[in-house]
């Protein structure tokens, strides 16, 4: 007679109840006196305080919500200002350029500094012979960032992108271009999301 298979009991101990509620007034100040205290990203700790009546990621959400820290929208004149001359002080280090400046976050610093603010990359309004060369580049290579770098030397990466979407926008209703730009690939998803192509 064959024996039993041996079976494996796991003991799984069973996570107590997270309570999703509405948050107090008392509650955002004390989370965040809380976060003052806590280690970057330790929001476990700050769930605990709570008696894990709030989650560690309840916690991230609440304090990215309530935070005055970074800053989000356009810049002002001051701020580009004061980013061209800690640039100028310091050069690419963007963390300890965002640590000074205080309210804008590392990615921020920099895409605002390379993308608007280098004086490397032209501020120019883009000619009709560069359009034409940026649908052409599109055709052959899609949005792929390198020949475009190459092609356009004095233009931030995110500028050409972003003309290129805005001139496939314009002329959707140019089918033939559309159907030749996208001979063994769909539309790219960005362009996609904004434009029904009717074939």
């Amino acid at each position: 007679m064959l024996k039993e298979p041996i079976q494996k009991i796991f003991i799984i101990k069973k996570k107590k109840q997270i309570k999703k509620e509405i948050w107090s007034k008392e509650e955002d100040d004390f989370l965040i006196e809380i976060s003052k205290k806590i280690k970057k990203g330790k929001w476990i700790i700050a769930s605990e305080r709570f008696n894990l009546s709030k989650s560690p990621f309840d916690c991230y959400l609440r304090y990215k919500k309530i935070s005055k820290v970074i800053t989000k929208g356009k810049w002002t004149k001051a701020e580009d200002e004061k980013l061209i001359s800690l640039y100028k002080t310091f050069g690419p280090n963007w963390k300890l350029i965002s640590k000074i400046i205080g309210n804008r976050c590392n990615k921020q610093v920099r895409n605002r500094f390379i993308d608007y603010l280098d004086e490397k990359n032209s501020s120019k309004k883009f000619s009709s012979e560069e359009d034409q060369k940026l649908l052409k580049l599109y055709k052959e290579h899609r949005l792929n960032r390198k020949p475009f770098m190459i092609a356009f030397p004095n233009r931030s990466y995110r500028k050409l992108r972003n003309r290129t979407i805005y001139l496939l926008r314009k002329n959707y209703k140019n089918k033939e271009f559309l159907l030749n730009a996208n001979k063994n690939i769909n539309h790219d998803a960005i362009v996609r999301r904004q434009i029904e192509i009717e074939v």
